[in-house]
């Protein structure tokens, strides 16, 4: 787990209990939840609340469980996996014009 922490991350990412219970490793442990939620992308250096709700996991199905939420990682091994959101990968980005290029490109520049 060894990247450059950032100054601000506000990128959320929520992860289900449910989700890491796919896991064959997963024992409840906060160990090993700290393990797979980084795995799934959660920055583990930064606050995870738990809350317990009805939501959808990763899977797309309607789950009643824990939901973590916290905040995803910004380190180049994330934002490279394809896997990372495009917030996050703006965000871990020293240029300040591909965002804006980026709404151009999708149309949602005004």
């Amino acid at each position: 787990m060894k990247y450059k922490k950032q100054a601000k991350n506000n990128i959320s990412r929520n992860i289900s209990e449910s989700d890491l219970a796919t896991f064959a490793e997963y024992d409840g442990s906060i160990a090993v939840r700290n393990q797979l939620l980084y795995k799934l992308g959660v920055d583990t250096s930064l606050l995870i609340e738990a809350i317990e709700c009805q939501h959808r996991n990763l899977q797309g199905k309607v789950v009643e469980g824990k939901l973590f939420m916290a905040f995803e990682r910004l380190d180049k091994e994330w934002i490279k996996s394809g896997a990372a959101s495009t917030e996050a990968f703006l965000a871990a980005s020293n240029d300040p014009t591909l965002g804006k290029e980026i709404a151009v490109m999708n149309g949602s520049w005004e």
